[in-house]
């Protein structure tokens, strides 16, 4: 399919020098790769541009995958050939005859057509795209569970079209309906895809269900607005929900099975919207959500400062940062680190996300007047060695958790701050006296989460200007790494990363902190101390090829100095 027209192409229309052109196809034909599969990977050329002098030199129609209506989804295909056609990086559009046209960004990759394309007498009909629009819908074709999901879809139209969502049959019926074979799909692709959470959202003419993978909201597929009803039911009746309530929202759990032997707890909350009941299911993973701590993520001087914390007999150790900044995974690490049989350990929390074993457990319940802190005083008169609180939200709590670290137990808890040395300032001012906090307080962490590049498929090169004069003013290192997407992750990312703050209280700190000390000072004293900052493991992570700088884009600008 290969056009020698294509270099020529490229130096008429200035996409890229004479010199970058001939590089390239030196570098091609050292690779023994095609050309244009070079050109496709690399960043010196704007991929839109790009796609456009393909279709010229090809001969082939140019297509705007983000023109596809929203309610599009690709043909009915074979398992097998869908998962041939995705690893090839093609985007099955449409059939026509036997004709299959695909999408792709790179005209080699339907060279030769493959073995399951050939059992299914189809000829490919190549249609040109943008490489990362392509990246983005393989990748939802992927998280929607490929033809089962559209199948089971199908289902959901074909046999519960006329059904009363209210009726006993919706809501009763056997492991074989297609409301229960599609909930289950869902859930368990949820599970496989190491989402955190799924969304199902009702509009007026159809329901979103999207997945939060690796910290993102990602569109996984969407059916007809009347099916909404029938799913809510369902997830309501494996939570023991009430049904017949739909104006109030209401709380639950659900187990499902992920295996021979493991099950995986979900948290479901429902809550009343315009067009009926969104629904979000938290999966409550503990196989994942307990790190030993060197897999943390955290810097070697910082994984340390934590274990010397943890190995301590007293002293009180805080987790901030914002909501979803993985402050509870850090506790619960260091909570394991602990868990031995000599240690009587409890923990408060709001609510219980994971089943610790060996570990007393209590979930706030605020209605009852189970609180925090009436939680820490009902630990304390039972001799714990080591207590966790889930959150510091109140003086009365701060003030408790402070004695209970006086006086020989371990206290782990979280707060909301931007920083560790604002930790400081921020309970001085809910009333806690400066000299017990700084005889108390052994260490705090302040921490965000990133997105882990893909080990399989990242690729190292250089900043480009924009970048550049993005992050003006930054240490920027020389090298940084590239997302890719393979069939090992979501579009180049596997997984997130800690970045992370530590401010060890040392005996000169201490002091500060009884002095009433003002934050700039920590800073300076954390610094000379040489201890990193928030900013620092940000573009340290990006140097190490844990992350790229888009994704740490924010804590830089936020916290450079």
């Amino acid at each position: 399919m290969q056009s020698l027209s294509l270099p020529a192409l490229l130096s008429a229309r200035t996409l890229l020098p004479e010199e970058t052109i001939q590089s390239c196809l030196l570098q091609a034909r050292q690779q023994q790769l095609p050309f244009v599969s070079l050109l496709v990977r690399s960043t010196a050329v704007d991929t839109k541009r790009l796609a456009e002098a393909m279709a010229d030199a090809f001969a082939c129609p140019l297509f705007d995958l983000n023109a596809l209506d929203p309610a599009w989804s690709p043909p009915s295909l074979a398992h097998g050939l869908v998962q041939e056609l995705i690893q090839r990086r093609l985007l099955p559009l449409q059939i026509r005859g036997n004709l299959l046209y695909v999408a792709m960004a790179d005209p080699s990759a339907a060279a030769e057509p493959g073995q399951q394309i050939q059992q299914a007498h189809l000829s490919l009909q190549p249609v040109i795209v943008e490489l990362q629009s392509l990246e983005a819908a393989l990748a939802r074709l992927t998280r929607c569970g490929s033809a089962d999901t559209a199948d089971l879809a199908t289902l959901l139209d074909d046999d519960i079209a006329d059904e009363d969502p209210d009726s006993a049959a919706s809501t009763n019926s056997s492991e074989e309906a297609p409301v229960v074979r599609f909930v289950n799909q869902v859930l368990r692709d949820a599970i496989s895809q190491r989402a955190s959470d799924v969304h199902i959202e009702p509009f007026e003419a159809w329901c979103r269900i999207r997945f939060r993978i690796d910290g993102h909201l990602q569109e996984i597929t969407r059916v007809p607005s009347r099916f909404a009803p029938r799913l809510s039911s369902r997830l309501k009746v494996m939570a023991g929900l009430d049904i017949t309530e739909r104006r109030r929202p209401q709380d639950g759990r659900l187990s499902l099975s992920a295996g021979r032997t493991a099950a995986v707890d979900l948290r479901l909350s429902t809550l009343p919207v315009l067009w009926g009941e969104k629904i979000v299911l938290r999966i409550l993973d503990s196989r994942g959500a307990i790190m030993a701590l060197p897999d943390l993520g955290c810097l070697p001087q910082q994984l340390q400062h934590y274990q010397q914390a943890l190995d301590r007999h007293q002293g009180l150790i805080l987790v901030t940062g914002p909501t979803g900044s993985g402050k509870t995974i850090t506790l619960y690490s260091g909570l394991a680190h602990l868990n031995v049989t000599h240690r009587n350990i409890a923990t408060a929390e709001d609510p219980v996300e994971i089943n610790l074993e060996g570990i007393n457990q209590v979930a706030v319940n605020h209605r009852s007047g189970l609180d925090f802190a009436t939680c820490l005083r009902a630990f304390l008169r039972q001799d714990p060695d080591v207590v966790m609180i889930g959150e510091i939200r109140d003086a009365e709590t701060a003030d408790m958790a402070i004695k209970a670290a006086q006086t020989g137990h371990l206290v782990l808890s979280t707060l909301h701050t931007n920083s560790a040395v604002e930790t400081v300032s921020r309970l001085i001012n809910m009333g806690i006296d400066p000299w017990n906090l700084a005889s108390a307080l052994s260490l705090v962490i302040a921490q965000r989460l990133v997105r882990r590049l893909c080990p399989y498929c990242r690729r190292a090169d250089v900043f480009s200007e924009q970048e550049q004069q993005r992050c003006a003013g930054l240490p920027l290192p020389a090298t940084c790494w590239r997302a890719r997407g393979c069939k090992h992750c979501h579009q180049g990312y596997r997984g997130r990363v800690a970045i992370m703050e530590m401010l060890p209280v040392s005996a000169e700190i201490s002091s500060l902190i009884g002095a009433r000390c003002q934050p700039e000072q920590l800073s300076k004293l954390a610094q000379r101390a040489g201890w990193p900052s928030l900013n620092d493991s940000a573009l340290l992570a990006v140097a190490n090829g844990d992350t790229t700088v888009d994704e740490v884009l924010g804590i830089l600008r936020g916290l450079s100095s």
